[in-house]
């Protein structure tokens, strides 16, 4: 069977050049780089492009710091050796064992998570936001500004409330 690919190909290098064309896998060999993201905090890796070498890659780095989402990355950009464009995807070296790869046990997110707000403090409540607390899902009904108490939440099924949310508009323009 290889055999018959390389009459094959044989046969169209003597027909194109009969033609005085010069086919695709008669190019000559280019230089490509990988370009890797790596989150520092856990050592996720993600690989972002396979890109011809006199390209410029400034962009990915960007692309890289906002996929660390809040996280420190580094962007590392791999040399790699040269490749005809027309087996470009079928090029086993390219790929193998350079693949993205998941994360550790992540040690990441920690200031992230420092962002929350006690929902008696919470500044962004407006008359109608249904919010849990440990007593179930509650409607906020408090005016004015924080800290607010227990008494400007109602339980979502008592009687008085459910009159007031019946006038109520929700995001899309319907009546509740």
């Amino acid at each position: 069977m290889e055999r018959q690919v390389n009459q094959r190909a044989e046969s169209q290098r003597r027909l194109q050049a009969a033609r005085g064309t010069q086919s695709v896998t008669d190019a000559p060999p280019k230089v490509f780089d990988r370009v890797i993201c790596t989150r520092v905090c856990d050592g996720a890796r993600m690989v972002m492009a396979i890109r011809p070498s006199d390209r410029d890659h400034d962009n990915y780095l960007q692309m890289c710091s906002a996929a660390g989402n809040g996280e420190i990355t580094e962007m590392t950009v791999e040399r790699l050796g040269p490749v005809v464009v027309a087996d470009l995807a079928a090029s086993k070296p390219l790929f193998s064992g350079r693949s993205s790869s998941p994360a550790a046990a992540s040690s990441c997110g920690g200031r992230i998570n420092n962002l929350s707000v006690p929902i008696f403090a919470d500044t962004t409540l407006r008359r109608g936001d249904i919010v849990a607390l440990n007593g179930g899902f509650k409607v906020f009904i408090g005016r004015g500004e924080p800290p607010f108490t227990e008494a400007d939440f109602k339980t979502l099924g008592e009687k008085d409330m459910a009159k007031g949310l019946r006038g109520m508009k929700v995001a899309g323009g319907e009546p509740m």
